[in-house]
This record gives structure tokens, sequence and C-alpha cells, in this order.
């Protein structure tokens, strides 16, 4: 049964493995970053350092950071996964 459902498993491990870098507006919008900032991502992170303290190009800096470690975390679960194989195979027989 796993073997059949591979495509679905590996779309949905990438999806929220990147979605888990940039999931801001949640954490924003329910605590502002928590009590004492106990849910703090990296992004939220970021954001602060921009907009409240005023430091727009070290805001910048660390989001660029961000885009460069979710483009590889992307191509590493690409490799690790064999997405290329998922892709060039058909997925529905045809007799």
């Amino acid at each position: 049964m796993l073997p059949q459902i591979r495509w679905q498993l590996s779309f949905v491990a990438v999806f929220q493995a990147l979605s888990l870098l940039v999931s801001f507006e949640y954490i924003w919008l329910l605590t502002d970053g928590g009590p004492f900032f106990d849910t703090t991502v990296y992004a939220l992170y970021v954001y602060k350092r921009a907009f409240d303290s005023g430091q727009y190009a070290y805001g910048a800096a660390l989001a660029l950071g961000l885009v460069a470690i979710g483009v590889a975390m992307a191509l590493a679960m690409w490799r690790l996964l064999d997405m290329r194989a998922l892709l060039q195979r058909p997925r529905i027989e045809v007799p």
C-alpha cells in the first residue's frame, strides 16, 4: 500500500517542511510571538527585527537567509525522496 501513495506522501512532506519555515501569520495573529517569545519562529524574528526595531537592511539579510534555507531544504528533500523518478514514471497504468 505504501508504494502506491509514495507520490502523495512525498508531496505532503516537502510542502509541510517548507511551510514550517514561513508559519508566521498564525503565530503573529494568535500570540504575537507568545508569552516571553516561546512561539517565535525564524520568519517572525525576521519581521520583528525589520519592522519593530527599524533595522530594515538586517531584516532583509535575515530574510535572504530564510530563502537560502528553504531552497536548500527543498533540494535536499528533492534528492532524498527521489522526486525526479516519481515525476517521470507514469502514475496511471494504461492497458
